[in-house]
């Protein structure tokens, strides 16, 4: 069960709108390592996991993502807002991929952890290459829930131990 909220985990207010700041930004969104498919990636693993607490973690993580897609999403929306195309926006910008195979726990839990690594050199390397801090906040605010989440990645995979 999910529970929403109609407020952003973290405010977004974009000074001015920037298409080359919104394409770099969608790699955090879209992609293998983005957050889109890490919340699926969640939801698809809390169902092999042996462990009630590890489905729970999922599900948390996955819940938490879920927001995190949406603050991208408002920050992709006021970058671009009437600049880009609508068939742009859904096919260069918001992909989702598919999901991976399921693996075993404990793989699935070091997947996890890889891909969230690779997310965190992309919002270091976003919050290096922009210098507006109506971007950087934004992005520094999910660089600290992907390092919060490693942390717990890494406390399921010594469960499952």
């Amino acid at each position: 069960m999910f529970l929403y909220t109609k407020q952003l985990p973290y405010p977004v207010s974009v000074a001015h709108k920037d298409s080359d700041a919104a394409t770099l930004i969608a790699t955090s969104y879209s992609g293998l390592q983005g957050k889109c498919a890490m919340a699926m990636r969640y939801l698809q693993q809390r169902y092999q996991m042996p462990l009630d607490e590890l489905k729970a973690l999922l599900t948390d993580l996955a819940c938490e993502e879920l927001s995190h897609v949406e603050l991208l999403g408002a920050m992709l929306y006021q970058l671009t807002q009437d600049e880009i195309d609508q068939q742009h926006w859904q096919t260069q910008l918001l992909r989702c991929p598919a999901l991976p195979e399921a693996v075993p726990p404990a793989k699935a839990l070091d997947s996890d952890i890889q891909a969230k690594l690779a997310l965190i050199q992309t919002h270091q390397r976003l919050i290096a290459n922009l210098n507006d801090t109506t971007l950087t906040q934004p992005l520094r605010f999910l660089l600290e829930r992907d390092h919060v989440h490693i942390d717990r990645l890494v406390e399921a995979k010594q469960l499952l131990l």
